[in-house]
């Protein structure tokens, strides 16, 4: 992370970094920019992984995921949004609706 958030992150928990760079990759993925949102996505899974937080890595890949699509790279898209769907049947919850509807995007662009 990069200027104020960095200082204000130092004092932050693990989870709370790993949500601040998700809740800000997202941002960026709705303003349409998703050069961005790749950039706080790239920097949120580690930590989901650090701390063992499935549901927040799966949907971090799930948004590199509609990224991809975003950005017409489909091939990488569908292998992002595949394995964030993998990894909430392996927790054994619903799969959530954007990650279903993101492979249905890519299948239909193809």
């Amino acid at each position: 992370m990069n200027g104020a958030i960095s200082i204000q992150a130092e004092e932050l928990s693990e989870e709370a970094k790993a949500d601040l760079a998700f809740e800000i990759g997202s941002l960026h993925l709705n303003l349409s920019n998703p050069q961005e949102a790749l950039k706080y996505y790239e920097i949120a899974l580690p930590l989901f992984r650090k701390i063992g937080d499935q549901q927040g890595e799966s949907g971090v890949i799930g948004n590199i995921g509609l990224v991809y699509h975003d950005k017409g790279e489909l091939t990488q898209a569908r292998k992002y949004l595949s394995h964030a769907k993998e990894i909430y049947e392996k927790m054994e919850m619903p799969v959530l609706k954007s990650i279903i509807h993101g492979l249905e995007l890519v299948n239909v662009s193809q």
